[in-house]
């Protein structure tokens, strides 16, 4: 006598995967939202520096402006002109 093995009904294993997969998703997302419940605080970037006072600007962009007029090949003073121009809003 050969015993037969349980047949699973296709529309029970459909099921089945999708429970497991929405308790994967579900358990995931609550990792995560634990995880950054941890770390809520804000993080200051360490490389950021403050400007100077507006007077030392002014005085740096016309240092700037006459470097890249003798010397337009100077790439540096381009972009520190351009961060200046940025910081005192004369974009």
């Amino acid at each position: 006598m050969a015993s037969e093995a349980p047949v699973v009904n296709k529309q029970t294993f459909y099921i089945t995967i999708l429970i497991v997969f929405i308790a994967g998703f579900l358990s995931g997302v609550t990792f995560t939202i634990f995880k950054m419940g941890d770390s809520s605080s804000v993080v200051s970037t360490p490389g950021a520096q403050q400007s100077p006072p507006a007077g030392q600007q002014a005085q740096a962009i016309l240092n700037l402006e006459a470097e890249v007029t003798q010397n337009p090949d100077n790439y540096n003073a381009w972009t520190q002109l351009g961060h200046l121009y940025f910081d005192s809003d004369q974009y």
